[in-house]
C-alpha cells in the first residue's frame, strides 16, 4: 500500500463490525515508517435473541406472544377453510433463532366426506374465494343437535345445467334439493337433524362457487387451550 491510500472494512451476514470502518496508510513525521491511522476492526457474531417476524396466512388467524425465543405463535383457518401444515410454532434457540416450522395454509378444499359438528359453520366450494375446479365431488355432513339444520346461502354461481349442490335431508338416498346456475337464494331448513351436501362439476367451464352460512340450535365445540385443560363437557 501506498502513502495515502484508504483501506474500507465490511462484516459478513450475521456478523457486526467493532472498530473504525476506514484506514489510511499515513508516514510518521517524515520518518519514512509508514502506519495505518486505525488498526483492522474485528467482526463479532450479531447476537439475536428473536425470530424473523411471520407472515400473515390468508384465510388465517393468528395469535401468540411474540418472536422472542420460545415464544408460541399459533394459527387458526376461518371457518369453511383447511389447514395445510403445523398450527403451532415455536421460536428455537439457535444462531441466529428460527422457528421449528413454516407457516400453515389455509384453503377451501373438495371433502370426500367432510363431517361438520354441530352448531354453526361455513361451507365453501373448492378453491373459494376463486373458481372451483373441473371434475370435482365433493360431500360435506352436517349434523345437528337433535334438531333441524338451517342453511343461509351468503352466494352461488356455477355452471347452470352442468355444475350442481344437491341438499339431502337425513341421508343420501332421500331425494335431493338442487341448486344450478343463480338459484332463488332463500334458506333451507332441514327436517331431520342431518344434512349432506354434495357437489360436482363436470369437466369444462367452472365459476366462482358458493358461500352457505348453516346453523343448528347449539354450540360447536370451542376446543381447549395449549398446555391447559377444559372442564364442564
Amino acid at each position: 500500500f501506498s502513502p495515502g491510500d484508504v483501506v474500507v472494512f465490511s462484516c459478513d451476514d450475521g456478523f457486526e463490525l467493532i472498530g473504525e470502518r476506514n484506514a489510511t496508510c499515513r508516514e510518521a513525521n517524515n520518518s519514512g515508517a509508514y502506519y495505518w491511522s486505525n488498526p483492522a476492526p474485528v467482526c463479532q457474531p450479531v447476537v439475536v435473541d428473536t425470530c424473523p417476524a411471520l407472515p400473515d396466512v390468508v384465510n388465517a388467524e393468528r395469535t401468540g406472544n411474540g418472536t422472542a425465543v420460545g415464544g408460541v405463535v399459533l394459527y387458526q383457518c376461518e371457518p369453511g377453510f383447511t389447514m395445510t401444515g403445523a398450527s403451532s410454532l415455536t421460536c428455537l434457540a439457535g444462531v441466529p433463532p428460527s422457528w421449528d416450522n413454516s407457516p400453515p395454509n389455509c384453503t377451501a378444499t373438495c371433502p370426500v366426506e367432510e363431517q361438520r359438528a354441530a352448531g354453526s359453520g361455513v361451507i365453501l366450494s373448492p378453491g373459494y374465494p376463486e373458481q372451483y375446479g373441473t371434475d370435482q365431488d365433493c360431500v360435506w355432513v352436517i349434523r345437528g343437535c337433535g334438531g333441524p339444520v338451517t342453511l343461509s346461502f351468503r352466494s352461488f354461481q356455477t355452471e347452470d345445467g352442468y355444475d350442481f349442490l344437491n341438499v339431502y335431508d337425513g341421508s343420501l338416498d332421500t331425494a335431493a334439493v338442487e341448486y344450478s346456475g343463480q338459484p332463488d337464494l332463500k334458506n333451507y331448513t332441514s327436517t331431520t337433524s342431518v344434512l349432506y351436501l354434495q357437489f360436482t362439476s363436470d369437466g369444462s367451464v367452472t365459476d366462482s362457487g358458493f358461500w352457505i352460512d348453516y346453523s343448528s340450535a347449539c354450540c360447536s365445540d370451542p376446543g381447549a387451550p395449549l398446555n391447559g385443560n377444559r372442564a364442564g363437557d
